[in-house]
C-alpha cells in the first residue's frame, strides 16, 4: 500500500513511533470503537463511537438531533482517538508498565442524513487530516533467581 500523505509517523516520543502504515490501516480496520472529540464552549465534547475505517476517513452513524450531530454542524474539526491496551506488568513496587496502540487522527467531519428502515439517522464521514499513530510494547520479562 501506499502511504497517505496525511499519515505522520514523527511522535514526541521517537521510540513509541508506529510509522509502518500498512500495519496501522490494517489495525484501524479491525477495530470498532472509537472517541470523538468536538469543539464545544467551555470544554471538548468527547463521546465513544462505533466506526468503519475506510483508508482515508472514518465513517460513524448516530442521531442526527444529538449535541454530538449539532456540534458537528457548528465546527466539522473533530479529533478521532482509537486506542487498544495490550498488557500491564507490575514490578515489586508496583509500578505499572502498559503495552498500548494508539491512533489520533485531526479530521474534517462532513454530516449527512441517511434513511435507516422508516427514519433517519446521521452519517458522519471523518476525512482524515493528519494522522498519528504510537505503540509501546511490553517490557521484556527477565526471570528471577
Amino acid at each position: 500500500m501506499t502511504t497517505p500523505p496525511f499519515f505522520h509517523p514523527d511522535t514526541r516520543r521517537a521510540d513509541l513511533a508506529w510509522t509502518d502504515w500498512d500495519e496501522v490501516r490494517g489495525w484501524l480496520e479491525s477495530q470498532s470503537f472509537c472517541r470523538v472529540a468536538i469543539n464545544d464552549d467551555p470544554w471538548p465534547y468527547v463521546v465513544a463511537q462505533t466506526y468503519a475505517f475506510t483508508g482515508e476517513a472514518f465513517v460513524m452513524h448516530f442521531s442526527r438531533s444529538g449535541r454530538l450531530a449539532r456540534l458537528i454542524r457548528e465546527n466539522p474539526l473533530v479529533t478521532v482517538e482509537v486506542d487498544e491496551p495490550r498488557g500491564v506488568i507490575e514490578d515489586a513496587l508496583h509500578a505499572a508498565a502498559t503495552g498500548y496502540l494508539s491512533v489520533v487522527a485531526r479530521c474534517r467531519a462532513t454530516i449527512e442524513d441517511v434513511e435507516i428502515g422508516d427514519g433517519l439517522i446521521a452519517r458522519v464521514t471523518a476525512g482524515i487530516v493528519l494522522l498519528s499513530a504510537k505503540r509501546r510494547a511490553l517490557p521484556e520479562h527477565t526471570a528471577q533467581a
